[in-house]
């Protein structure tokens, strides 16, 4: 092997050690990982957040157009907001958030807080 070859080796294994790789959660388990609120203002703050993230993750899967996407492409897309929405609606159960997460209105169909 010479030095040219050796050395495309070395950087090939230095950028895929460097990758990321898939943590099997990402967002959905940050969100799950963060440290519930002590203070009731927090606890507040925190449901506010998780209301709006809901929403936002909801009006993101209705606004990817499926019918431009490879079928894998809109398959993960549909599955990675699923996931994220579950999390969400999880911490928001665990913090006793009011019910209005996810709730839409009803002439338009678009999430709203």
């Amino acid at each position: 092997m010479n030095l040219r070859n050796a050395a495309l080796l070395l950087l090939a294994a230095a950028i895929q050690g460097c990758a990321q790789r898939p943590d099997g959660g990402g967002y959905a388990r940050s969100i799950l990982d963060r440290p519930l609120p002590a203070a009731k203002a927090s606890a507040l703050q925190e449901c506010g957040f998780l209301i709006s993230e809901i929403i936002r993750q909801e009006n993101a899967a209705r606004l990817v157009p499926p019918d431009q996407l490879l079928p894998e492409t809109a398959l993960a897309i549909r599955n990675a907001t699923q996931t994220n929405i579950a999390a969400l609606k999880l911490r928001a159960a665990q913090l006793a958030c009011p019910a209005s997460a996810g709730s839409e209105h009803p002439d338009t169909g678009i999430a709203r807080p």
